[in-house]
């Protein structure tokens, strides 16, 4: 672990992703989701891996692709209620989210990195109502000073990209620390997207092989480091 604290002594700013990085519901969401996909739809969704394969996108683009994989024709109209439904599920499932759901290594971590005073953000896919749900169920709230979500907004403008999440959450934490340079910042998840965005916000990333991508997998996007679990 000397390779992450070093990584970690740098940073200021630490933004987690949710599912697959400091909870495990990988099973639920993909159930969720095409029940919600099936409801508007009307075609079953064979394999979850069609669906988790997206994961890491905000809700709005992994819908579109999956539906794109399937070669359904959708509308904007239809998205957003794909989109809608699944949250709506998700903020009914109170007693299927907890803290057991967090994953190993999380916590211990989460306590040290507040105790050395960084600034602790999340930012996910998911929309505000299932995003706050995740994280309330888990007791991991009090942990973060803010959480950006898919259906935020980036100057002025509905996010539509997952690294416009990075670039708002950045644009928050200044509010803070003024003088935060995007070297101070640091992304962590558990998908390629997230990695990805990383990049694409010019900061450095942490990838964790926690959710459905294997550590090789999650190698491949070239993060500043890669590692098996927080534990």
């Amino acid at each position: 672990m000397k390779k992450l604290d070093a990584l970690l002594a740098k940073k200021k700013l630490i933004l987690f992703d949710i599912d697959g990085t400091l909870v495990y519901l990988i099973e639920l969401h993909c159930e969720i989701f095409s029940k919600a996909f099936f409801k508007y739809t009307q075609v079953k969704i064979k394999s979850y891996k069609q669906i988790y394969k997206h994961f890491g996108l905000p809700i709005q683009e992994t819908t579109e692709n999956i539906l794109k994989d399937l070669k359904i024709h959708y509308t904007d109209k239809l998205i957003t209620k794909i989109v809608n439904e699944r949250e709506k599920r998700i903020v009914k499932l109170k007693n299927k989210i907890s803290p057991k759901n967090v994953l190993p290594g999380v916590i211990l971590l989460l306590k040290k990195l507040r105790k050395e005073k960084k600034l602790l953000m999340t930012i996910t896919g998911n929309q505000k109502k299932a995003g706050e749900q995740l994280l309330q169920r888990s007791k991991l709230m009090g942990y973060f000073s803010d959480y950006v979500y898919a259906d935020d907004y980036y100057r002025g403008k509905p996010i539509e990209k997952r690294h416009e999440l990075v670039l708002e959450a950045i644009r928050r934490a200044k509010k803070i620390i003024p003088n935060l340079e995007k070297s101070e910042v640091l992304v962590v998840g558990d998908m390629i997207p997230d990695i990805t965005a990383a990049r694409e916000a010019g900061v450095d990333s942490l990838g964790i092989a926690t959710g459905p991508q294997t550590l090789s997998k999650i190698k491949t996007a070239k993060p500043t480091l890669a590692i098996k679990s927080l534990k």
